[in-house]
C-alpha cells in the first residue's frame, strides 16, 4: 500500500489473489449514484444482490483482528470444524498461533500445502460461474467493489492497531492480513449472492474472521488461527 494518504480512503477496490491470500487494489473508477440504480433495478430478478449489498454494509462495523492470538474457545473451535467440514477436511483440527513470527510461517507453508487453498479455489470458481449466470460481468465487478470499498478502511485500521499491540512491523505480514480479509469479503459475498445455504464454507470462514481472528490456512491436519 502506498505512503499517500489518498490510497487509504474507501472507494473501488479490485481484488487480486494467490494462495496467501487476496489484495486490494484501487480500481480505475467509483461506484456513483447511476451504478446503483442499476443495481437496484436488477433485485427483483437476483434476490442474493439484496444479500450482498446488506453484507456490504455490515463488513465495515467486523471488529477486524481484534482477538488475536487468543485461547480458541469452544464455540469457535465448533464454527472451524464446520467450515472444515464443509470444505472436506473433517478430521483437521484447530491449532492456536500466538504471534505474527508464527502466522507469518504458517502463511509461507500454504506454498508447499495448498489442499486447503486448492479446495477454496474451485469453490470460488464455481461460485464465479453461478454468479455468471445471474448477473453480468460488469454488475458482479460493480457489486464486489462495493462491498471492498466498505471493508477496506475497517480492515486495515483493525490489522494496523493489532499489529501494534503485538509489536509487528513487518509491513508485509500486514499485507498479507489485509489481503486475507479482502479475500474472505470478495468470497462470502460471491456465495451470498448465488443464494448459497447459510453453512457455506466462505460464509463460515468470514464467520471465523468476524469473531476478530485471522485463520491463517490448513497446513497438514492443522488449520491454523491466530
Amino acid at each position: 500500500m502506498s505512503d499517500n494518504d489518498s490510497d487509504h480512503q474507501p472507494g473501488n477496490w479490485a481484488v487480486s489473489g494467490s494462495r496467501q491470500g487476496f489484495h486490494l487494489r484501487r480500481a480505475d473508477t467509483d461506484p456513483t449514484d447511476e451504478d446503483s440504480d442499476d443495481l437496484d433495478a436488477l433485485y427483483e430478478q437476483v434476490p442474493g444482490i439484496l444479500l450482498v449489498q446488506r453484507f456490504a454494509r455490515s463488513v465495515g462495523r467486523v471488529g477486524w483482528f481484534s482477538r488475536l492470538g487468543e485461547p480458541i474457545a469452544r464455540q469457535l473451535d465448533d464454527l472451524a470444524h464446520s467450515y472444515l467440514a464443509a470444505l472436506g477436511f473433517p478430521d483437521a483440527r484447530t491449532a492456536l498461533i500466538d504471534s505474527w513470527e508464527d502466522a507469518a510461517a504458517a502463511a509461507e507453508s500454504l506454498d508447499w500445502d495448498a489442499a486447503g487453498w486448492e479446495a477454496e479455489e474451485q469453490l470460488r470458481a464455481a461460485l464465479m460461474h453461478q454468479a455468471l449466470e445471474l448477473v453480468s460481468e460488469e454488475d458482479l465487478g460493480l457489486l464486489l467493489a462495493q462491498v471492498n470499498a466498505q471493508a477496506f478502511e475497517a480492515i486495515e485500521l483493525g490489522v494496523h492497531e493489532a499489529a501494534a499491540l503485538f509489536d509487528n512491523d513487518d509491513p508485509a505480514l500486514v499485507d498479507l492480513a489485509i489481503g486475507s480479509a479482502a479475500q474472505i469479503c470478495h468470497l462470502a459475498a460471491l456465495a451470498l449472492l448465488v443464494a448459497e445455504e447459510p453453512d457455506h464454507p466462505f460464509v463460515l470462514k468470514f464467520r471465523l474472521f468476524e469473531a476478530g481472528r485471522w485463520p491463517v490456512g490448513l497446513v497438514g491436519n492443522s488449520f491454523n488461527i491466530f
